[in-house]
C-alpha cells in the first residue's frame, strides 16, 4: 500500500445553519446538547489550524461543497 497523505475534511456551517438543517431533517442528533456551545467547543478544541481541510459550507449547496473540496484537493471530476 502506498504512503498517501490522509487528512480529515471537516464541514463547519454556522450554528444557525446547523439548527435549520437539523430541523429540516426531522432527526434528533443533538439531544442533550446546545448547538451553539457544542460548535464553539468543537472549533476551540480541535486542531483545525494544523490538520485537514475545514470548510464553512453554511451558504453552499451539497454539490457546491463537493466541487470546492475537489478543487482544493486538485481532483478533477469527469
Amino acid at each position: 500500500m502506498g504512503h498517501e497523505k490522509v487528512e480529515p475534511i471537516v464541514l463547519t456551517p454556522n450554528a444557525d445553519v446547523i439548527r435549520e438543517r437539523k430541523h429540516n431533517r426531522g432527526k434528533f442528533g443533538y439531544i442533550g446538547f446546545n448547538v451553539d456551545s457544542l460548535r464553539k467547543e468543537f472549533i476551540k478544541t480541535t486542531p483545525h489550524l494544523r490538520i485537514g481541510l475545514w470548510v464553512d459550507n453554511s451558504i453552499e449547496q451539497p454539490h457546491e461543497t463537493v466541487d470546492y473540496i475537489m478543487a482544493k484537493l486538485g481532483i478533477e471530476l469527469n
